[in-house]
This record gives C-alpha cells, sequence and structure tokens, in this order.
C-alpha cells in the first residue's frame, strides 16, 4: 500500500471526507460557538462509526481509530470543557487515553477538568505523568508549555490538599522554567 492509499485509508471512509467535517469542527471550535463545534465532533464519530467504539472500550484499536478518535472525541471533549459540562469533558479525555495514554495534550486537558471539579488527585495523577513524561524537554519544543503549566497547576493542586512543601517546589520549578523559556525566547528572537 503506498502512503497515498494509507492516507486514504484513514481520511476517507465510506465516501465521506472525514478531514472536512474535521476541519470544519476546528473552525466553529476557534470561533467559540461551542453548540455548533459539538453537533460537528458528534457527526465525525457517527460518520467514522466510533460511538461504537467508544461503548466497547476495545483493548486493541485498529490505526483508523487511533488516528480519529483523539480528533473527533478529544475535540469533543474541549467543547464539553468550554460548556462547563465536565463530567462529559472527563470521559471523552479518558477515552482518548485508553488508545493513547501519552498523549499530553488530553492528559492536560484532563487534569484541568479535574481541578475545576475538585478531583484534586487526579489532577494531580494527571500532572505528575505529564511532569514524570516531558521533564528533559528542550525549550523549543512545543510541549514545554504543558511542562511549564503542568508545574503551576500541581503546586495549586498540592496547596488545595495541604500539601506546602510540595506545592512550593513545583512553583519554584514553574518559576525557573517561565523565567527560562522568556530568556530563551529573548534572544531566539534577536536572532531573527
Amino acid at each position: 500500500m503506498t502512503n497515498y492509499e494509507k492516507f486514504n485509508s484513514v481520511t476517507i471512509w465510506h465516501g465521506t471526507d472525514l478531514w472536512g467535517i474535521y476541519y470544519d469542527g476546528i473552525e466553529i471550535l476557534n470561533k467559540k460557538n461551542f453548540d455548533k463545534a459539538l453537533e460537528i465532533f458528534n457527526k465525525l464519530i457517527d460518520e467514522a462509526y466510533l460511538s461504537d467504539f467508544i461503548i466497547k472500550g476495545k483493548k486493541k484499536y485498529s490505526d483508523f481509530e487511533k488516528f480519529w478518535a483523539p480528533r473527533s472525541i478529544g475535540n469533543r471533549g474541549i467543547c464539553y470543557t468550554f460548556k462547563n459540562n465536565y463530567e462529559d469533558a472527563i470521559r471523552d479525555f479518558s477515552t482518548v487515553l485508553d488508545i493513547d495514554p501519552r498523549n499530553i495534550k488530553t492528559l492536560h486537558n484532563r487534569a484541568h477538568a479535574n481541578l475545576i471539579t475538585s478531583n484534586l488527585k487526579k489532577a494531580i495523577r494527571d500532572l505528575s505523568k505529564i511532569i514524570k513524561t516531558i521533564d528533559s524537554v528542550k525549550l523549543n519544543d512545543p510541549l514545554i508549555k504543558y511542562l511549564i503549566k503542568s508545574y503551576l497547576k500541581r503546586s495549586a493542586a498540592y496547596k488545595e490538599v495541604g500539601e506546602i512543601d510540595k506545592s512550593l517546589n513545583d512553583l519554584k520549578r514553574y518559576k525557573f522554567l517561565f523565567e527560562k523559556l522568556n530568556s530563551w525566547q529573548s534572544i531566539d528572537n534577536l536572532s531573527k
């Protein structure tokens, strides 16, 4: 199978252009029309037959499912978060993490929803996983923002559960990384 055929096998499904639906959803999400974006992501989930997949809770996933589930279900979770429907958001983020447990963006989104709903231990667990996974990331890596935010959010969660020393340590790490990133970006901008 050529790369083009592989690409089409996950983007054209029963004659439906899933990319078209996906980008419509992203455009509407970026315009903050969350009801319409939810409608579009639900359509994508239906068109790609991912609703059955969500219900089944499979343990082995096809390339098709691995490709589309984070894009459709994850973005639907973001819509739910903006609509303050945290229970459904957490469920969607957890579904994506069942497929890809190292999906940093989704871990961060689930941790955020757990913080908002005061599920602090679950938030700390997700934030710790992010920190452990990407703690050695370079400053020019796009994941650096998740690492820096994770230290700050985990610091707040530790404070809320009374673990002040851990909170202060995370706050120091956040400050160090934040200052280092800003210093690096200033130097990088001078060279442009």
